[in-house]
């Protein structure tokens, strides 16, 4: 029983992980994409 719980401890904090470097992909795309924006409005 304790061999499942630290299987399932794991599992979560590979997906918080794999979810927080989503997050910060998509993050870094809508910044480079608004910033060009601004760059483009002050050309």
């Amino acid at each position: 029983m304790h061999n499942a719980s630290h299987i399932i401890r794991n599992e979560m904090q590979n997906m918080s992980s794999i979810i927080k470097s989503e997050v910060t992909n998509t993050s870094k795309i809508i910044i480079s994409k608004t910033s060009l924006n601004n760059i483009a409005e002050v050309w």
